[in-house]
Formats: C-alpha cells, structure tokens, sequence
C-alpha cells in the first residue's frame, strides 16, 4: 500500500522543498498523482506485475522574502530565437543575463513540419484501403502537445526574468508591445506564444510588486544604446552573424540582443502602450 518516489533534481533544492513541506514551513497546494501506462515494459515489470509509472506533481507556496525594489531601476527585455530572453538595465551597461534556450523553438517547428506532411498524406491519399482513424494514430494530438510544451516553458521562464528583476533590485519591467504583431507574419510566433510569456511575466510581476510596462518595439534592434544613433546599418551582416550590432557613428560594438535590451530597458515612449501596475 506505499508507493516510493525518486526526485529528478540535480541539486539540493528539491530535498529543501521536500523538507519544509514535511516541517510545514511550505504549504501544499493542489497537487496531484497521476499513472502513466509504460511505454517499454520489460522482463521484470512483467514478473512483478508493473505497468504503469506513478507521478507525484507537489505544488507548494512558501512565504515572500520582502526586498526593497527601486520603481527607477528598471530591467528590460528583449525576446528573440536565438537567445529567448536578453535582460539588461538602465542604471549599468555591463549587468547581463540570457535566460532560456531555443531547444523548444526548433521541437515545435520540427512537429508542425511532421503535421504538416501528415495533413498532405491524409488529404491526398485517400484511397489506400486504410480510414481517417488509422491514418492519425500517433499523431493526433500533437497540437496540444506543442501548447503543453509552450506553457511550462513559459512558466519556468516568466519565473526566471521576474527572479533577475528581483536581484538587480529593479522594481520596474519593460518588454515590448508586440500587440501590433501577427501570428501569420513570423513562424516563430505560431511556434512560441510571446503573449503568453508576456502575459505570465505580468502575472508574477505583479505577486512580487513589480510594475511592467510595454514600449514601442520599432527600431530597438537599430538604435545604439550608447549614442542613439538610429540606423538599419548599424545591423551589419558578415562573418559575425544576425546577433552583432556596431554603431556606424561612434563605433560601439556589441552583442545585438544585449544592445536591444539595454534599449527597452532605456526607453520612455510607452505612452501609448498600456502599463501593467501591481
């Protein structure tokens, strides 16, 4: 009548959690036990009767550590593929931090390629003998997979941008106003929700009294950060790559999406745009 759990950490944090959840430090919330079918059953499981793999999902809340957050330091954020989240501040140009991957990014294109051909073979080949449904096994579905996928790694990385807020003392987020932005005009869009990040960005700003505020997303990328000359020719495209930014009047040279952020993090011209307060 027990069941025994193995922990997936690779750090000590998890054994924390666990700890102050058993001292009662930590609230549980609502979590739950799910049971996967196996999907390679081997020799032993057989034996033993073991078909299916149990999952605890623990969800805790843990009491909020008060730090004093300057509203006139503020982080900015420029969301890109290559580096999915570049934060930087007004207050020092050389405080950095990259957050994310773009693994996700090239999971989710890789699965619509395979819709994609799925959706061809079943539309032009409908006379082979075999129905809809056979057609579809193991791939219907796949839609809600790449949403899932999504929304966890929007979650685990809305929680790391607010967490560098936190510990630059910034009391203030600006991101992009990307309401302009359709989901047609850029596969990266389809393949990765902005405003669902943006969204969970507000949302965990605000638990943590943090105000954000979405800026004028044109000619961020151009712009120098150190001069303010605007050009599309301070973007060069040679050996460097995409991510290389060099100002073609006082010659500052940079990483493009460091340059961006630093930007976004500078800029004022939000009035327009509608700010997100605690």
């Amino acid at each position: 009548g027990q069941l025994k759990f193995q922990t997936n950490a690779k750090d000590d944090n998890t054994y924390r959690v666990l700890e102050n959840i058993v001292n009662g430090n930590y609230d549980l919330c609502g979590s739950k036990l799910i049971r996967v079918k196996k999907k390679r059953v081997t020799s032993k499981d057989k034996s033993s009767g073991r078909r299916y793999d149990y999952i605890l999902i623990l969800s805790y809340s843990h009491p909020i550590i008060e730090k004093y957050l300057d509203p006139q330091k503020v982080m900015g954020v420029d969301l890109g593929i290559q580096i999915p989240a570049m934060c930087a501040v007004n207050f020092n140009d050389k405080y950095k931090r990259s957050l994310g991957g773009n693994k996700i990014i090239k999971e989710n294109m890789r699965q619509q390629h395979i819709n994609k051909v799925k959706q061809k073979e079943i539309t032009y080949n409908c006379r082979d003998g075999h129905g809809r449904k056979a057609k579809l096994d193991g791939w219907d579905g796949q839609g809600h997979k790449i949403n899932n996928r999504n929304a966890t790694y929007n979650h685990m990385l809305s929680k790391q941008i607010v967490d560098q807020a936190i510990k630059w003392g910034c009391g203030t987020i600006n991101i992009e106003d990307l309401s302009g932005i359709t989901s047609t005009a850029n596969k990266f869009l389809k393949s990765w929700t902005y405003f669902d990040l943006q969204s969970k960005i507000e949302y965990k700003a605000a638990q943590n009294n943090i105000e954000v505020r979405k800026i004028n997303p044109y000619y961020t990328s151009q712009i120098c950060s150190v001069c303010g000359y605007t050009s599309k020719d301070n973007r060069p495209k040679g050996e460097k790559g995409q991510a290389y930014f060099k100002c073609c009047k006082c010659g500052f040279e940079t990483n493009a999406d460091f340059n961006a952020a630093r930007n976004i993090a500078m800029s004022t011209d939000f009035s327009k745009a509608k700010k997100i307060k605690p």
